[in-house]
């Protein structure tokens, strides 16, 4: 399974300990502000890493936990593959406990772990206690299963346990949003003197590129990317689940807010009506009325409009329904996004849902619009098929065809062959099928891993196909099926067990060109008695990767031959003293014979010879060699 990047959400009830727990995790103090740590109170979302092993570093957002800052802790929380419950081992479950808990669930955010901090704070009494508190709320929820952690921030005690823990859940994380048009929901806005307007968040979907062109939505401004970083550090592009500070150009602070997205333009576009699956939360005060305000938490965004109902007046706790939202202002989201609303007054989380039509128009009140949202809410075959190609990423044809098969059991065969001809999924050997976004992800990626390489061992004639495939993001089960499609579209070539791109020409290094070509001059003024190669890099101080490549270079291309361990001959001086020595010899000559034409010492004569006999220009008899 792909190492993919994720962001791991750190939320719970004030003065529980959050912060001090991802300090303890990542070694960064996410209270930056004067005021938080004047309150000890966090305001704004926190952002950290963490380092799951090396070369996999996750995201950390440490989100407020006090009431008045909900709308902050839902824009942090959108983007979050993991989550991490915090409840103090003194206080238990407290109010903002469970609201971050229903808001998370609502969300649909799994996996996720329970810690329990401040444990040395607390006799084992009160831990067992605390433990079983949380045991028995989870019970029925999409948590019941969650394991359990007790830790002290400040000791230290039980954080290596947790890491561990963490490091496991990570890999059950499934990669998603590749192959998709970037989609970047903005959650901060700075400037930053010398460069302008930085904009942060995580990215959603798809993926972004340094140089690239975007568009800003709702406000449709063209923006250019001119630097990327991740977790500080500078990057060339950077993908779903990653969180990234990008510099953009032609946007001014005062014209980004959170909430915007940054997008592939014409990928997306702005909405402000969506129909909804609805679900009210248990704890709801107060019925809702139909048309009653409300607000809608939507990635980053958060938007003002109304509810819309269509078979009743009045909306109790506990209740899932389709429904409509006429917003207020426009956002930007898709089918399947999931979303919180809340009451603005008395403020107070409400529900959630998922959004099942992301540009709807207006419904009739009455039962059949119910009847047709909730069709929509069970998927048309082509939603249900594409949503399942996009979770498996490669399936079967009959795993497919089971996907829709309980609430469309004729169209199977029929929908497999219109998306093929749409180009919306690919066949592959027939047997397995994926997205056609999907599968041209894979096939760019295959292409630019061998860029890359290229640019790094220009020297080199190809990569190995090893390790071609194992870099693959693509599942091993296809990997070598996909190179097959490149080698049979010419864009890719295979020379044994290395692999490159078909127009690809070994060259010098731009910077080593002049000095490997002494390199060569070299080799063939010096004839038949060459230096050792270690005394040629010596002499020309050749760094070790470069003098290794053009060796393999000169011979690969046989531009030279290896006629001892260390000794290189030039191809043309070889070829040259092989034409004397017919010349001047009969079809079979001796060891003196041979000395006498080319002025060589028995040194560098044995060798030369040897080689002529490997490569079956001469054979040897006796004392004597036989021209074949």
């Amino acid at each position: 399974m792909m190492k993919r990047p994720i962001t791991i959400g750190v939320a719970g009830h004030i003065d529980h300990g959050k912060t001090a727990l991802t300090k303890a995790l990542t070694h960064i103090e996410t209270d930056r502000l004067a005021e938080e740590k004047e309150r000890n109170i966090s305001i704004e979302n926190g952002y950290a890493f963490f380092d799951l092993e090396p070369g996999w570093r996750a995201a950390v957002i440490d989100v407020p936990g006090h009431e008045r800052f909900i709308r902050k802790m839902i824009a942090g929380v959108a983007g979050v593959d993991v989550a991490l419950f915090v409840i103090a081992a003194d206080e238990g479950m407290m109010p903002q406990t469970r609201e971050h808990l229903a808001i998370l669930e609502l969300l649909g955010i799994t996996p996720a772990l329970f810690v329990v901090t401040k444990s040395d704070k607390v006799d084992a009494e009160m831990l067992s206690l605390a433990q079983h508190e949380i045991v028995e709320y989870i019970q029925g929820s999409i948590y019941e299963n969650a394991a359990i952690y007790c830790v002290d921030s400040l000791s230290g005690r039980g954080i290596e346990t947790l890491k561990q823990a963490i490091r496991e859940t990570a890999m059950t994380v499934r990669y998603k949003g590749y192959g998709k048009s970037l989609r970047l929901p903005i959650d901060d806005v700075f400037t930053l003197h010398g460069h302008g307007t930085i904009i942060r968040g995580t990215i959603f979907d798809g993926k972004i590129t340094n140089q690239g062109n975007y568009e800003l939505l709702p406000a449709h401004k063209k923006l250019r990317i001119k630097q990327l970083q991740v977790h500080h550090e500078r990057v060339n592009e950077a993908i779903s689940g990653q969180r990234v500070a990008v510099n953009v150009a032609g946007v001014e602070q005062s014209e980004v807010k959170r909430g915007d997205v940054l997008v592939t333009p014409g990928a997306y576009h702005v909405t402000q009506r969506i129909d909804i699956q609805l679900h009210t939360l248990s704890s709801l005060q107060t019925p809702l009325k139909q048309r009653m305000p409300i607000t809608l938490h939507i990635g980053t965004s958060q938007v003002r409009g109304n509810l819309i109902l269509f078979d009743r007046q009045r909306l109790k706790e506990g209740t899932s329904v389709v429904a409509q939202l006429a917003l207020d202002a426009q956002v930007v989201t898709q089918r399947g996004d999931r979303f919180i609303l809340r009451r603005p007054t008395p403020a107070e989380t409400i529900g959630g849902g998922e959004v099942l039509d992301a540009d709807a128009p207006k419904h009739r009140f009455g039962e059949q619009t119910v009847e047709q949202l909730s069709l929509l809410a069970k998927g048309t075959p082509e939603t249900l098929l594409l949503a399942a190609l996009e979770k498996q990423q490669v399936m079967s044809e009959e795993n497919l065809k089971a996907a829709i098969r309980s609430f469309y059991e004729d169209e199977g065969h029929q929908l497999l062959q219109q998306l093929q001809a749409d180009q919306k999924i690919i066949a592959i050997d027939s047997k397995q099928y994926l997205l056609g976004e999907t599968y041209s992800y894979y096939i760019e990626s295959l292409l630019d891993i061998l860029k890359t390489y290229h640019e790094r061992y220009p020297l080199k004639f190809g990569m190995p196909r090893s390790e071609w495939f194992s870099r693959s993001p693509a599942p091993a089960e296809i990997t070598q099926t996909l190179a097959q499609q490149l080698v049979a579209d010419k864009q890719v070539v295979y020379h044994g067990p290395l692999v490159s791109w078909s127009y690809f020409v070994p060259h010098y290094p731009k910077e080593w060109a002049r000095r490997l070509e002494q390199v060569k001059e070299q080799l063939k003024g010096s004839g038949l008695q060459a230096a050792g190669w270690a005394h040629i890099v010596q002499h020309f101080q050749l760094p070790e990767d470069i003098a290794t490549d053009y060796k393999y270079f000169l011979l690969n291309s046989g531009e030279a031959l290896q006629i001892e361990e260390d000794q290189l001959v030039d191809k043309s001086v070889f070829t040259h003293a092989i034409e004397q020595l017919r010349q001047k010899t009969a079809e079979v000559f001796t060891l003196q014979e041979a000395r006498e034409v080319l002025e060589l010492s028995r040194k560098y004569l044995i060798p030369f010879l040897e080689m002529c006999d490997a490569l079956k220009i001469t054979t040897r008899e006796g004392h004597s060699r036989r021209w074949l």
